[in-house]
């Protein structure tokens, strides 16, 4: 899919470049910046889409690595079998099974840990793969932690969904605004629609 778009942004860019040559009409080069920023656009619609599912997850993954790491399972072996508790095309579990790959490739465990997530824009990602590689190297206890963790990205969470909320009630009062502003004008002009055409025709009044 990432070879499809690189193959896409390079293509597109040489044929409207060709077209533009062979038919002497330059301003065609004004669709090459245009189809770039389109392209960037769609790009960035689909990691924030990819974020968004893995975060639907990543909290049941910290509590259940929290619950299995208390009852003194070994965090690394809890995290390579965690991808049980999700479905298959789960973005959690996709990152748990490129995990687990490594470690039965034989991989060093911390850039294996390193790696979980990596493609993932998530702000809370990196805190997880610090904390676990910490306690890896420290032996010091993760229930705790992870539990912390899902405290924080649940915040986050709950922060981002009062931000929405905030944000549809201010386009809704802006559209209520503008609405309010077309039904003065229809009833202006249904009361008096000569005051109104004497008005728009005169240059104070426009």
């Amino acid at each position: 899919d990432l070879l499809a778009l690189r193959t896409l942004a390079v293509v597109v860019p040489v044929l409207i470049l060709i077209i533009a040559l062979v038919t002497g009409k330059p301003f065609l080069l004004l669709l090459v910046p245009a189809f770039l920023f389109q392209q960037y656009l769609f790009l960035s619609r689909r990691i924030y889409k990819r974020a968004e599912a893995f975060e639907k997850d990543y909290t049941a993954l910290l509590l259940s690595l929290a619950s299995a790491v208390r009852t003194g399972l070994d965090p690394l072996i809890a995290l390579t079998g965690s991808d049980k508790l999700f479905s298959p095309e789960s973005e959690v579990a996709r990152a748990v099974v490129k995990t687990r790959n490594g470690v039965e490739q034989g991989m060093v465990e911390e850039e294996v840990l390193k790696k979980f997530a990596s493609t993932i824009s998530h702000p809370d990602v990196g805190l997880f793969r610090t904390a676990f590689i910490l306690a890896r190297k420290e032996g010091a206890s993760l229930g705790e932690c992870l539990q912390r963790l899902a405290r924080v990205t649940r915040q986050r969470q709950s922060f981002r969904r009062k931000v929405k909320s905030a944000v549809a009630m201010q386009k809704l009062s802006a559209f209520g605004i503008a609405g309010c502003t077309i039904v003065i004008g229809i009833i202006q002009w249904v009361g008096n629609p000569q005051a109104i055409i004497t008005a728009f025709s005169h240059p104070v009044g426009f």
